[in-house]
């Protein structure tokens, strides 16, 4: 699929990517598709003068670094970070010693894509970065983008450093399956309203379910070359994929599943491939990890109307992204009705829409439209009157919707 969503996707305020060089640690932040990022290591360094640190349990030691600016911020920071942290690391059960530097700062502008490294004898770094004109919001009653970076993007990252070199490259649907499990897990425990959002975004049980990425998860390799709209699903398939194995490595017997595979990834001391996990689960608790994920009809139906109830809300109130119910809409084979067939026509209509709606939109339209819902829509509707006329046959019309939907 050409499109490159321009919104990028809602799953985290900004995209984070980790990297790792020479036993030290990198991130990178930002936008895809943006070029090159640009190292901006040392203006957080000099900028970040002001230490805060606090000893964690399991060897796990927190220092938060601040610009003069952002002293108050940063130790209300450290006090939210703490139990995160410390959770992560009981999750995952990390035995060597790790210290976490975290940046925060005030900027008015940064590039698209940047990456910071760890300071000297830091494991692990991640940048807090607040724009002078934003409020600071640390309640976390409502979904904010501090709060998002504290309760989800952090525990995720941070997974995938303390389970650094358990799986290879082509293992990617279970090194992300165990951080958007620790990354849910966490975020539910200390802030469920960014832990639901999350949720919403990368559609776990829709994502498994959907054919062309069941076939793919399991080879599925991380590119930002070939990142677009749709590989936001892959993120969602992988945790619900770990989700399900961990169901039923309970049903049989065992209590602690998620240390238990993890414990018995860890013994195996190498970096196990897709094939290897995929046997090692077979063994450990006798799951086909392939037949896994399926919807039944009464979960595909009631997911549907869930989705379809929070259209019309958020329709009526003009509030709300609609993402997770356009992508519900395009992602899950279930009728909708005329009315719903014209609102999705006034989506890819729409020029208030962003790029990521009016695909969604587009999709759930091509998997639908007959000739039969063609007419109809053309002639008992003055949104269909007023756009389908101008399509002389239902195939330019089609050819259209393809074109929007793949550039």
């Amino acid at each position: 699929m050409k499109f490159v969503c321009k919104f990028v996707f809602l799953f985290f305020a900004v995209l984070t990517l980790c990297s790792w060089a020479q036993g030290q640690s990198a991130i990178v932040m930002g936008r895809l598709n943006t070029g090159f990022p640009r190292n901006l290591t040392k203006m957080f360094e000099t900028e970040c003068k002001h230490s805060y640190t606090a000893k964690l349990d399991d060897g796990l030691t927190l220092e938060v670094k601040s610009d003069t600016n952002s002293r108050d911020f940063a130790k209300k920071v450290l006090e939210k970070l703490k139990p995160v942290i410390s959770l992560t690391g009981q999750m995952l059960k990390r035995e060597a010693p790790l210290k976490i530097v975290i940046y925060v700062a005030k900027f008015d502008r940064l590039p698209e894509s940047y990456q910071v490294t760890a300071p000297t004898g830091a494991d692990f770094v991640y940048p807090i970065v607040n724009d002078r004109s934003e409020e600071i919001d640390l309640s976390c009653v409502r979904v904010t983008k501090h709060c998002e970076t504290i309760y989800t993007n952090i525990p995720h990252e941070l997974t995938h450093r303390i389970n650094d070199g358990l799986f290879l490259e082509g293992a990617t649907w279970i090194s992300e399956g165990f951080a958007e499990y620790v990354s849910s897990e966490v975020g539910h425990t200390f802030s469920p309203p960014q832990s639901i959002k999350r949720q919403m975004e990368t559609l776990p049980e829709i994502s498994l379910n959907y054919n062309p990425i069941r076939a793919n998860l399991l080879s599925w390799t991380y590119s930002p070359a070939t990142f677009n709209a749709e590989s936001v699903l892959y993120y969602g398939a992988s945790h619900q994929l770990l989700r399900e194995i961990l169901t039923k490595a309970k049903k049989r017997g065992k209590p602690d599943a998620f240390k238990t595979l993890l414990a018995a990834i860890r013994r195996q001391n190498r970096s196990l491939s897709s094939n290897d996990i995929v046997t090692l689960i077979r063994n450990e608790v006798g799951i086909d990890v392939g037949k896994l994920g399926r919807l039944d009809e009464r979960r595909k139906l009631e997911i549907f109307e869930q989705a379809k109830d929070l259209y019309l809300r958020e329709r009526r109130s003009n509030k709300g992204p609609k993402y997770s119910a356009l992508a519900t809409f395009a992602y899950l084979d279930l009728a909708l009705t005329d009315d719903f067939l014209s609102f999705l026509l006034e989506e890819v209509f729409n020029k208030n829409n962003n790029s990521l709606f009016q695909h969604l939109s587009v999709k759930a339209l091509t998997s639908r439209l007959e000739l039969n819902d063609f007419n109809r829509l053309a002639s008992s509707t003055t949104l269909g009157s007023s756009h389908l006329k101008k399509f002389r046959t239902f195939g330019a019309f089609k050819t259209y919707l393809k074109a929007c939907c793949e550039n």
